[in-house]
């Protein structure tokens, strides 16, 4: 190796991680959750933007971290839907909820017979996610409001790449007043179907009652919600996005921040 370049390795070596500054948004918090789709915010990329981005792109790490260290989920837990250990990277935020997603698809049974230790993968319903409320008064204030995060991990399991590739466009739902939009059957299949545990609930009821409650509980507060999701799992966040809007009459500014997601609308329903 050259000198020069042996001087250049050097350099990049010390060079520790820099992060953007953690500057108050409090003034401006709206634009940064993207009341106006970050104009002048973009290019250059504004460091409070990009520190807020990379944020949102922790929670989804934090929740791969979560379901890789206990994939299953299985009919004799007890209780079959008890709180799940998330950590976070952001400790003023803490979880409220444990999401599942489930597939529409069924497995025959004897594959579980054949590889029994590999029965996460072929599991119709798997921990997808959680809700967290920020609930540190000063980074309340320094935000500007207190933010309510919905975050989803990629696709994982057997089951969920099968719904990846389900491109069939199918018409959403109690969504006619819209002009009966379409979504890949696949994404709605995870989005809608009920759990296979009982008393699981959809993702889509999951998320709708947890954000609901989180607004009553915190009534009179400036609020915002911001759902990300990475692979597969940005296009459900999306449909979040879009059914939660109507999901209250005082419903706070909703923002995705989604990494890698495919396309799952009609183009003519993309505003």
């Amino acid at each position: 190796m050259s000198p020069r370049n042996l001087n250049r390795l050097k350099r990049l070596l010390s060079i520790s991680q820099q992060y953007s500054p953690r500057n108050n948004l409090a003034s401006k918090w709206r634009e940064y959750h993207g009341c106006n789709d970050w104009d002048n915010l973009l290019d250059p990329l504004d460091e409070n933007l990009r520190r807020e981005v990379v944020k949102y792109g922790e929670f989804i790490q934090n929740a791969y971290q979560a379901f890789q260290s206990n994939p299953s989920t299985s009919k004799s837990d007890e209780p079959p839907l008890s709180a799940r250990t998330v950590v976070l990277n952001d400790r003023s935020y803490k979880v409220t909820k444990s999401l599942y997603a489930t597939s529409s698809i069924s497995i025959p049974t004897w594959v579980d017979d054949v590889a029994p230790d590999l029965s996460w993968l072929t599991q119709r319903s798997s921990w997808i996610g959680y809700v967290a409320v920020c609930d540190d008064p000063r980074e309340i204030a320094r935000m500007g409001r207190r933010d309510i995060v919905i975050s989803l991990r990629g696709t994982s399991t057997c089951l969920e790449w099968v719904e990846n590739v389900r491109d069939l466009l199918v018409k959403i739902p109690g969504d006619e007043e819209t002009g009966h939009p379409k979504v890949e059957c696949g994404f709605l299949s995870l989005y809608k179907t009920p759990g296979s545990i009982p008393e699981m609930d959809s993702l889509s009821e999951s998320i709708v009652q947890e954000v609901r409650r989180l607004i009553h509980l915190y009534k009179g507060e400036d609020l915002s919600i911001s759902i990300t999701g990475h692979s597969l799992v940005a296009a459900l966040a999306l449909l979040a996005a879009d059914e939660l809007s109507t999901c209250d009459a005082n419903v706070p500014p909703i923002a995705v921040y989604s990494f890698g997601g495919p396309r799952q609308k009609e183009p003519e329903q993309i505003e």
